[in-house]
């Protein structure tokens, strides 16, 4: 195995847009940065050596296209009064660790990163401003992410061969990433954006193009509790998911044991944690025919022989409301680790999506309802009645119901609710509820329909970063 090591030469990581100086050599003048550029790089590589990893190849920087240790050296903007003096300052930087890891080790290779790969003119500007400046290297570093810059490997490779050929040097992928989704999948989470930042023009021109895979690629399933189950893993309902394998920890589904009580029996080596509910207030405005209900449990016989029920929950979850067992059963569970896939968005949300934007964006019309009531359908309920499609208030009213009851446990009802201007109304009158049966948890208001962001990314960021408002 050979060792590839990247000196960042910052408290932080670095890429094309951030080069923050490491906090003590902010005080520093060019020519104490380079000496300590330097004696880091030497003391570094000389502890890797000391220990036997002596790597094969260093880069000095990563994804330096712009510069590094900003101010200093960068960003490198031609129309800058400092241009010049900071391409300097970077050349000497460059040769500053080029001397640094030669000392160390003779042999290991000293590499130069920069981004997207496939751009002649970036790659042959910089690589000829060093050779201007007598910068010393010797392998050109490179990323290469197809999905944000389009382009294919061919031309990648094409371009890699003209590189190494004009400045004859070696070329390395430092970084290479496949946006392994498919077509559809990056369409939808597309789609969520639009979505969440109120883009309804777009955002139905895309969910039409997506309709267009009906058939093909995409199609909404006849049984709806059947898309959860292990026996129809990846079937043509599913857009996105994340695979489950019930014998690794890291990608076991846990969501099963968060809601699965510990005296329910389930499969035989299962093991519940007991947690997850959904509210009575929520559970009950399901009409009693929706199949969607089937796996949301509100009894059950536990290990003891005994009758658990909202009526009778013996202290347990069903005190607060039903069980979401949405995923199925999986024999293979041992323990919290189930193998059911967990699904992220599906051909449904496509269509009640399409829906919504057709009324956000005009008026509720045929299409529109039609849209609805093949989701209704599907779970055995008749078609949305005439008062539920009377004005474009009531329908959405409606469908944000019906988004409520075909997306439960899928993590989509909060960014649902803040679209439909319902979110910190509907938590409000849940910690109301709570607070009534002796809790003290504070009210939210409309500034809570945004995260609080973690002090650490505001400290890293020198508070360029903001805190959101209402925190």
């Amino acid at each position: 195995m050979q060792i590839l090591l990247t000196f960042h030469y910052s408290d932080y990581w670095t890429n094309g847009e951030d080069q923050f100086l490491p906090h003590a050599w902010e005080n520093m003048d060019a020519a104490q940065m380079t000496k300590a550029l330097y004696d880091f790089t030497y003391q570094f590589m000389e502890k890797m050596k000391a220990q036997g990893t002596t790597p094969e190849y260093v880069s000095l920087g990563n994804e330096t296209q712009a510069g590094m240790l900003y101010p200093m050296a960068g960003p490198l903007t031609t129309s800058d009064a400092d241009y010049q003096t900071k391409v300097q300052h970077l050349a000497d930087f460059y040769n500053a660790g080029y001397d640094a890891v030669k000392a160390s080790s003779e042999q290991t290779k000293v590499i130069i990163h920069l981004h997207d790969a496939g751009n002649k003119d970036l790659y042959n500007w910089y690589f000829d401003l060093l050779k201007e400046y007598h910068v010393r290297y010797d392998i050109i570093g490179a990323s290469y992410y197809p999905f944000w810059t389009g382009r294919d490997a061919r031309s990648v490779c094409q371009w890699a061969e003209y590189t190494t050929e004009k400045f004859q040097k070696d070329m390395l992928f430092m970084e290479v990433g496949y946006a392994w989704q498919s077509k559809g999948a990056a369409m939808m989470i597309l789609l969520k954006y639009y979505m969440i930042r109120g883009h309804f023009q777009q955002a139905e021109t895309l969910a039409r193009e997506l309709t267009q895979m009906e058939g093909r690629v995409y199609a909404l399933l006849p049984d709806y509790n059947s898309i959860f189950t292990k026996e129809n893993l990846g079937n043509q309902e599913i857009i996105l998911q994340v695979p489950c394998n019930s014998s690794s920890t890291w990608t076991a589904n846990y969501m099963t044991a968060e809601v699965l009580p510990s005296d329910m029996p389930w499969t035989e080596k299962s093991q519940g944690w007991g947690g997850y509910v959904i509210p009575w207030t929520f559970y009950d405005t399901f009409e009693t025919a929706d199949q969607r209900t089937k796996n949301l449990v509100a009894s059950y016989t536990n290990t003891y022989g005994q009758t658990i029920s909202r009526e009778n929950p013996n202290g347990g979850q069903l005190a607060y409301g039903d069980l979401p067992l949405k995923y199925g059963k999986d024999p293979d569970m041992t323990g919290a680790q189930s193998g059911v896939d967990l699904v992220i968005y599906r051909y449904s949300d496509v269509l009640l999506t399409l829906a919504e934007c057709i009324v956000r964006n005009g008026n509720v019309n045929s299409e529109a309802i039609a849209l609805v009531n093949r989701v209704r359908n599907r779970a055995g309920l008749p078609n949305l009645s005439e008062t539920q499609t009377s004005s474009k208030d009531v329908f959405l009213r409606a469908l944000l119901a019906e988004r409520g009851h075909e997306f439960w446990l899928e993590g989509l009802r909060r960014q649902d609710l803040i679209r439909f201007g319902q979110y910190h109304e509907l938590a409000n009158q849940r910690i109301q509820a709570a607070n009534a049966g002796g809790k003290s948890y504070f009210t939210v208001t409309e500034a809570h329909n945004r995260f609080w962001i973690p002090q650490t990314f505001i400290d890293e960021s020198r508070s360029a970063i903001k805190q959101n408002a209402g925190y």
